[in-house]
């Protein structure tokens, strides 16, 4: 999802297969990064669009993360949002 540093990254991939004439190698990796943009856009449908008990009833019903788990995800998305930051 833009302005993130994997859309920057799959969008100059993109843009050199084009232009090397490997339009079918781009078509396919393009059909391929669909299938991960569903499951973030369904997060993303969960947290903004349903009520709030709803989501409080799927986030109460949903395995806990552990202490050390939650740390690695606050590292890797420090890593990830960072560079767009700075």
């Amino acid at each position: 999802m833009p302005p993130f540093i994997g859309f920057f990254t799959k969008f100059y991939v993109f843009s050199a297969l084009i232009e090397k004439n490997l339009i079918i190698m781009a078509i396919f990796l393009v059909l391929a990064s669909v299938l991960p943009a569903y499951y973030y856009l369904r997060i993303s449908t969960l947290i903004f669009f349903l009520p709030t008990t709803k989501r409080i009833f799927l986030l109460s019903n949903s395995s806990s993360i552990g202490h050390l788990i939650s740390i690695i995800l606050t590292f890797c998305v420090t890593f990830i949002v960072y560079p767009f930051i700075f």
